[in-house]
């Protein structure tokens, strides 16, 4: 139960933060917040496809299929014309959080044995 709760909470982190950049980039917003800032970010986006790839090494496909597509509706109505700003600026705290949850989930439930 702990792993799914885990996942959950990882993949809803990453989808905001996801969703956030692609508002932005849609709003032609300049990233301005510097290379390590953006170094993270990037490592944010590539952890939707690692917990992807852990989601599915370690759990039931169809709970991960759900998971995923269930929360991206969700981040639509969470991150919205409303609340963009507040994301936004937020964009760098989420995406740290986003890389330390995937690392956290790969170094201590590792899915391909011992």
């Amino acid at each position: 139960m702990k792993l799914y709760i885990l996942f959950s909470a990882a993949m809803l982190i990453q989808l905001i933060a996801g969703r956030t950049q692609l508002l932005a980039m849609r709003g032609q917003i300049r990233d301005t917040s510097g290379l390590l800032a953006s170094l993270i970010g990037i490592a944010s986006g590539i952890s939707f496809f690692v917990l992807f790839v852990w989601g599915f090494a370690s759990l039931p496909w169809y709970f991960v299929l759900g998971i995923t597509l269930g929360i991206a509706m969700l981040c639509g109505l969470i991150v919205g014309r409303e609340s963009f700003v507040f994301w936004y600026r937020a964009r760098s705290l989420v995406d740290i959080i986003v890389v330390a949850l995937t690392v956290f989930l790969w170094l201590t439930y590792w899915p391909f044995g011992n």
